[in-house]
Parts: structure tokens; sequence; C-alpha cells
């Protein structure tokens, strides 16, 4: 669908929500891990025509690519820094991401309409990832 919006020359957003949780342990577990911190990254991308390429829009400033494929691969690196320090006692730190593609379908001011027509949004589920165990663990 992103290679489709991009093709009709429409502007696609891609959200990336990362949320940061520490285990639980003990009988506290029973109430669930403890998010600690949560980043969302946006990108977007079109495609120009001009120069027979895809720009993709991050928070450093517009990036040419050459292919879809440059494309998606720059899009599959998006990161994020979380500032924790973890401490010996509690449990591990893992991370939670999910994407969500979101193309632009409506012109400006219309685009205010969008959050009304949740069909055009594709969310990818949650996807869980240790990041570090407790101390001293590899």
């Amino acid at each position: 669908m992103l290679f489709d919006s991009l093709a009709r020359g429409q502007t696609a957003e891609i959200r990336y929500e990362f949320r940061l949780f520490r285990e639980t342990r003990g009988i506290l577990s029973l109430l669930g891990d403890r998010m600690l911190l949560e980043e969302m990254v946006v990108y977007r991308a079109w495609y120009d025509e001009f120069d027979a390429g895809y720009i993709l829009e991050t928070s450093a400033g517009e990036v040419p690519c050459s292919s879809f494929e440059e494309l998606q691969s720059r899009l599959a690196g998006a990161e994020v820094v979380f500032c924790t320090a973890p401490s010996a006692d509690e449990g591990r730190l893992y991370i939670r991401v999910r994407a969500t593609v979101i193309p632009r379908k409506l012109s400006p001011p219309f685009t205010l309409l969008e959050p009304f027509y949740p069909e055009n949004h594709i969310t990818d589920g949650w996807k869980e990832r240790t990041i570090i165990g407790r101390m001293g663990d590899s």
C-alpha cells in the first residue's frame, strides 16, 4: 500500500511508536510490566517526479532515495535513544515497536478529517525485543 500511494503521487506518513518497559517480578507481575518511556518517530515520504526518486523527510531534513528499496531500508533503520540507567535488582528491560503507515489522500485543510477514516491506516502489530538484561546478564 505504501508503494501504491507513493506511485499515485500521494505523501505517506510513517509513524514508529517505541515503548520501553521494565519487567516486574513477584506478585506485582500480576499487574503487568511498567512502562518507563514512550517515543514516536515520524517520517514523511513522497515520490519526486522531477528527480525520478523518492524523498524521505526526517527530523534532520530531506533525504533523497534513488529507489523504493533504498527508501524501505532507510525506514527500517528507524531508531530512538532512551536514557535510563538499569539497576541490578530490577527486571529486564525490553522495547515494543509498532509501525503505522498513513497515506495522505486528502489535501489540506481536509487532512483534519483523516482520523475519521481509520481504514486508510495500516498498523503493524507490536514487536517486542529485549534490549538489556539484568546487570551481569548478557
